[in-house]
């Protein structure tokens, strides 16, 4: 019967989410994985125990086949279940892989190694992660922020699978309370400064959440233990807040968290309830090309030079003088392989995302332009040994759904440039 089980895929007859009562559009899950068989779903229950089956079923089928019943479904939001079954943390390395959009962060698949095989493999994540503003990924943590539902603050567990949907944030001011009448636009966000603070010393990982308008108004943590929102007292008015609030990047490590912008970052410690703001590394380079992460309290970023031909880790060395050194560079060759896999043709420089992954001393590097909807070659440098290897994956990697298409008018006007070679050439055309 497990193997009539697992067939799913080759015998769909009916749409099963209609028939168990379960709302497939409001789930987030693709309505063409939820053609079921449904005379063989309905007769499996009396073979086997179907707890114990979607207790082991891997993250992305289990995300399809809670539309199978109902008990499933319920069980897929039963937090005390969802723990118990899933106690162990995804092995390390393991990477979340993202495309950002015009101000906003999507959410796309999840990057294991397994260790037996020696293998990678990729699996897609829910795509209702990948639909608003203020993403945030912190050891195995990924934060939403819903626009559309009531402006809520959601955190999920990779590893656990739980979804925690946060009470509402304290302390909006009338010119950053959203309109709950009408849908908020992606930007700005109503907290600029946010950040996911994670304690993986206990399982499953307590974390909190730390949101503030600026550096001028006092910051709000939420704590999961609790539940509940804490509004510090304190202001500090002695920074310069940006003038736009587009947060890039966020990271944390003991208790310090960081929130880079496009000219500098904003770190706030909550201990200390203090706030420093560090310019960021030297070079050209845009905004989408550059990812933050911690190591061993060190801070590091990832930025790529089209020009230079260079993606380039940058450590910051002293915090009081904000010194940046370059830590490891990678060679040509491989930027050449990761930036172009096998186009001939770059795009319009401005829409080339390069992003960067944090695991512990791992760093996965990879590129996403945003008209294609996969990424093929993946980077990954280890801090500890500073080299550079190829990761293979076995099969190209869905990032999104691209939800705004180019109107052929649009297309004809992108500027595309032919595959150089690794000489001065490269700068004739427009880099």
């Amino acid at each position: 019967m497990w193997f009539k089980a697992m067939d799913f895929r080759k015998r769909r007859m009916g749409r099963d989410g209609e028939a168990s009562g379960v709302n497939v559009e409001a789930s987030g899950i693709d309505a063409e994985a939820t053609n079921m068989d449904v005379k063989l779903w309905g007769e499996l229950q009396r073979y086997i125990d179907l707890k114990e089956v979607l207790a082991k079923l891997p993250l992305q089928e289990f995300f399809q086949l809670r539309l199978v019943c109902k008990e499933w479904n319920r069980l897929a939001s039963d937090r005390k279940f969802l723990e118990e079954s899933f106690r162990n943390p995804i092995p390390k390395p393991y990477f979340v892989v993202n495309a950002c959009s015009v101000g906003r962060r999507k959410l796309t698949c999840l990057l294991t190694y397994d260790g037996a095989s020696r293998r990678w493999s990729s699996t897609r994540l829910p795509s209702f992660l990948g639909l608003h503003s203020g993403d945030l990924v912190s050891e195995g943590l990924l934060h939403s922020y819903h626009h559309f539902r009531e402006n809520r603050e959601q955190v999920f567990n990779i590893h656990t699978r739980v979804f925690h949907t946060l009470p509402e944030a304290l302390g909006f001011s009338e010119a950053t309370r959203p309109n709950r009448r009408v849908p908020a636009s992606p930007l700005p966000l109503p907290f600029p400064f946010r950040a996911l603070a994670v304690d993986t010393s206990v399982r499953p990982h307590t974390f909190q959440l730390i949101l503030s308008e600026s550096s001028k108004n006092p910051p709000q943590i939420y704590n999961s233990q609790t539940n509940s929102w804490t509004l510090l007292s304190s202001r500090q008015a002695d920074l310069d807040d940006p003038d736009d609030t587009i947060r890039e990047d966020d990271c944390e490590h003991s208790s310090v968290v960081y929130s880079r912008y496009d000219t500098h970052i904003l770190s706030y410690a909550p201990e200390e309830d203090a706030w420093f703001q560090i310019e960021t590394p030297p070079g050209s380079c845009d905004s989408n090309r550059r990812s933050m992460g911690t190591w061993r309290g060190r801070l590091f970023d990832v930025t790529a030079e089209l020009r230079q031909l260079s993606i380039t880790i940058w450590e910051l060395v002293d915090h009081r003088k904000q010194e940046w050194k370059a830590f490891e560079s990678m060679s040509k060759d491989l930027f050449s392989w990761v930036i172009y896999a096998d186009r001939l043709i770059l795009p319009l420089e401005m829409d080339l995302q390069i992003r960067a992954s944090y695991c512990d001393e791992y760093v996965l590097v990879y590129s996403s332009p945003p008209e294609e909807s996969l990424v093929a070659r993946f980077v990954m440098c280890n801090l500890v040994t500073r080299k550079w290897e190829k990761i293979e994956v076995g099969r190209l990697v869905h990032l999104h759904r691209v939800h705004e298409r180019r109107r052929p008018e649009q297309l004809k006007l992108m500027r595309t440039y032919p595959m150089p070679h690794l000489d001065k050439r490269f700068l004739m055309h427009g880099y």
